[in-house]
């Protein structure tokens, strides 16, 4: 199994603005060094927490399909397609939309065949299924007020802390907001 991200998110979680709000910087002198912290804190609460924040498209690839349902990171928005290389070898045949269905409610969100229908028989060969789907909540405004705090922190932490590699340890605090399981997978 391979996830790979083919349209990252447009806009971040936090502004340029609310981040140097947080770090009391007025300047622009450092506003490139506080935009990759930005996208640096996102893609470590992404990682921890196991869902996508912002809006971006994906590529799951499978080698068949599996015997019951295939998990997708969350929030999934939409699944654009679901394709296969058939047994007989034909590249990349697309199911059509009445063939699966799928779980937007359920965490990880659940794609499975339509009622009455079963998964097609696939090539064994290497990424003999591939499931493009869009990720992430629709605005800054919808993701939690608890990863965005997170993100906050470590920013903050390290802004303040740059040059310190060989003694910085991330801050027990930061952890803490992301570890509530309802938002793990």
């Amino acid at each position: 199994m391979a996830l790979k991200i083919t349209s990252g998110p447009a806009t971040e979680p936090i502004t340029l603005a609310e981040a140097k709000l947080q770090l009391k910087v007025t300047g622009t002198d450092e506003d490139a060094l506080i935009t990759e912290l930005i996208k640096s804190a996102r893609e470590m609460v992404e990682d921890i927490v196991g869902r996508q924040l912002m809006t971006a498209t994906y590529e799951l690839y499978l080698d068949a399909f599996p015997s019951g349902v295939i998990s997708l990171k969350p929030p999934v928005q939409s699944i654009s397609k679901v394709e296969y290389i058939a047994s007989d070898g034909s590249v990349y045949g697309t199911l059509a939309a009445g063939e699966y269905q799928y779980d937007l409610v359920s965490e990880p969100v659940r794609l499975m065949p339509a009622y009455d229908h079963s998964w097609p028989s696939t090539k064994a060969v290497p990424n003999a299924v591939k499931v493009t789907f869009v990720a992430g909540y629709t605005s800054a405004a919808n993701v939690p007020v608890k990863f965005i705090n997170a993100m906050k922190q470590f920013i903050q932490f390290m802004y303040y802390n740059r040059g310190d590699e060989g003694h910085r340890t991330i801050p027990k605090a930061f952890f803490d907001l992301l570890s509530d399981r309802v938002y793990m997978i």
